[in-house]
């Protein structure tokens, strides 16, 4: 029965030895699945007189739910054909020094744009957290735990990205390292935070 869940497939392409998908991939499955369990609580919301009052703005988050779900299977996309661009480059010919320094050149490009995916990921999920506080406080509480593990997953959207930012840093030169960090350094502990808060918040409410 299991090898016809609808994730088996994903999940036999994950476990294979072929790059990707990779840790990426999980990264952006992790955002999505946030905020489909945020949207959810929505669902489970919407179109019962307890929650009419809040009804519209359950109805206009759900909205930049599904947008958001949209968005994070693109960048999981983006971020697996950009680790087959830097595979390429590293790949290149280095037998002279003309063919060295468009190697190198290559690398550092294709480093710099494996970096631009995870990055998106963590503002993404970062943009997640009202929708997903929104759920909690304004939702049905009977699904509040469920704003729970959606925050979790935020958590767990965060850390893995900044791991695929990070691991690349080590190709790219000295200035756009820098850049890369000083993003991450901007990103991360705010989203963290948050995130953390958040759950903080729903365990109360259990």
């Amino acid at each position: 029965m299991t090898k016809h869940h609808p994730f088996r497939g994903f999940l036999d392409e994950l476990k294979s030895s072929a790059p990707t998908p990779g840790g990426g991939a999980v990264a952006g499955l992790c955002g999505a699945l946030a905020a489909a369990l945020a949207h959810m609580v929505g669902s489970l919301s919407v179109g019962k007189k307890k929650f009419a009052a809040v009804e519209p703005e359950l109805r206009e988050s759900m909205g930049r739910l599904d947008t958001a779900i949209d968005m994070f299977l693109i960048l999981a996309d983006r971020d697996a054909r950009a680790f087959d661009a830097f595979m390429k480059a590293w790949k290149l010919p280095r037998t002279n020094d003309s063919e060295k320094a468009a190697r190198q050149t290559a690398v550092e490009g294709a480093a710099s744009s494996a970096c631009a995916p995870p990055l998106d990921m963590i503002l993404l999920a970062s943009l997640l957290l009202p929708e997903i506080r929104l759920a909690a406080e304004r939702g049905n509480p009977h699904a509040v735990s469920d704003a729970g593990v959606a925050a979790i997953l935020v958590t767990a959207t965060v850390k893995a990205a900044a791991l695929n930012v990070r691991i690349n840093l080590p190709s790219l030169n000295a200035t756009d390292r820098s850049a890369r960090l000083a993003q991450l350094d901007d990103l991360v502990p705010p989203a963290l935070d948050a995130a953390r808060a958040l759950e903080d918040e729903v365990l109360a409410r259990l």
